[in-house]
């Protein structure tokens, strides 16, 4: 047991002294700097200044940065993705005061209704979440958001929720795509729709649940590229969209058995076969791209299990045994299941008879374990149709610690490049 145990003590050593290289340290800090991460640039350079300089220094710098970014961000926004699910429209909108910018009529099928009965199946808008030691914890729930406030927005890196609650702590609300809460009660051509954005690349997916059809946009002009047919007979289930990192490859499903979608840069869509009875529902991508999560649901048991396929070959990597029913063998369009930002964990929510029938149970998933490490069941009245996590805010690249720390600190640049083993601060 000893030698397993000194060999990853020096692993670790050797990885922690790889981290602590200047040099790795100042390809990180451009790396962030790049990424507009604040919180990120603060922590490497505490490590690299620490004999000059004091932890509330950066401290100080990295708030007036913060500050800075801000006032930029009022004065120039970025506009947010709003979906108008009566008009039928996808807009960009000013995200504070909610001004139309672009605005894109979408394709109704013929036959369709202005007017439709929906039946909610959830309480609550969206439950945002967050992963401490292995334990899942609740930080807000939002039982009803403004339209203005279920935009979707995109900073470089990730796609966040237009909620401005935490900007005060640096952090936004990841959220990868948007579910329409509701179901129509009679038979619809056209609607509901959910919405899908790319985090890296300028297009997103509209998927219309009526119509089966998934609508591709480009981001920034709202143009409708292209549309597909996926779902060749009626169904009240969703359409699940995720982008590959690559910006090449979109795949989606549709709670079919064996029916995974790729669509390559190319528009050509191609079937991928997945072995096995279950349906396939919602996916996920980690931030690396090279595992694509699928939930699948067992027909006959209704219980839900998570396969991890390769993203190459789709070869099984994994099947991760869930408990529970899945929802969407109800009336559920969707179940839900969100990542964490960094990949790490997935949370699914499934139903469970206890302490009373149909009662919503968030599961935490180690993806590198392979196992369930904690459940949080929620309140009957709690259902939430959207998940969510909060992230380190990201801002224009164009506000950087490093400049203002050189000009408000009273640190020379030479300190600097010899703490980070550089010859020049560009």
């Amino acid at each position: 047991m000893q030698a397993p145990l000194r060999k990853k003590n020096a692993i670790i050593k050797s990885t922690m002294s790889h981290l602590s290289d200047p040099h790795v340290l100042w390809k990180q800090l451009k790396l962030f700097e790049q990424r507009g991460d604040l919180a990120k640039q603060a922590e490497i350079l505490e490590t690299a200044l620490q004999s000059a300089l004091l932890p509330q220094q950066i401290q100080s710098v990295l708030l007036l940065t913060h500050q800075n970014a801000l006032a930029y961000a009022e004065r120039h926004p970025e506009p947010v993705l709003v979906l108008d699910q009566e008009k039928m429209a996808l807009k960009l909108c000013s995200p504070l005061g909610g001004e139309t910018q672009k605005e894109q009529l979408l394709p109704k099928e013929a036959g369709s209704s202005d007017w439709v009965s929906w039946s909610p199946y959830g309480q609550l808008d969206l439950l945002l979440l967050s992963v401490d030691g292995g334990k899942l914890k609740v930080l807000k729930e939002y039982p009803q958001l403004s339209p203005l406030q279920q935009a979707l927005g995109v900073n470089g890196s990730y796609v966040h929720l237009n909620l401005l609650d935490f900007q005060a702590q640096m952090q936004s609300v990841f959220c990868r795509s948007w579910t329409f809460g509701q179901i129509p009660i009679e038979p619809v051509h056209t609607r509901p729709l959910d919405l899908f954005v790319s985090p890296r690349h300028p297009v997103l997916a509209l998927t219309d649940r009526g119509s089966g059809k998934l609508h591709l946009l480009q981001r920034d002009t709202l143009r409708l590229t292209r549309s597909w047919k996926v779902v060749l007979r009626p169904s009240k289930k969703a359409i699940s969209v995720v982008f590959h990192p690559d910006g090449k490859r979109i795949f989606s499903t549709s709670h079919e058995s064996g029916a995974l979608v790729l669509t390559d840069r190319a528009m050509a869509q191609k079937k991928i076969p997945v072995v096995g009875p279950h349906l396939l529902g919602n996916l996920a991508l980690p931030p690396k791209g090279d595992r694509l999560i699928v939930l699948g649901i067992n027909p006959d048991t209704r219980r839900p299990d998570l396969l991890v396929l390769d993203t190459e070959k789709f070869q099984k990597i994994q099947v991760i045994p869930l408990e529970g029913e899945a929802f969407s063998s109800g009336a559920d369009a969707r179940d839900l299941l969100e990542l964490s930002p960094d990949g790490r964990w997935a949370v699914v929510m499934v139903s469970k008879n206890q302490p009373s029938l149909f009662t919503p149970c968030l599961l935490l998933v180690d993806l590198e374990q392979g196992t369930i490490v904690d459940r949080l069941i929620l309140g009957a009245d709690k259902k939430p149709i959207n998940l969510g996590f909060l992230a380190r805010e990201l801002v224009n690249p164009k506000f950087r610690l490093l400049p203002t720390l050189l000009h408000t600190q009273g640190i020379s640049a030479e300190v600097i490049q010899t703490a980070f083993g550089v010859d020049r601060l560009d």
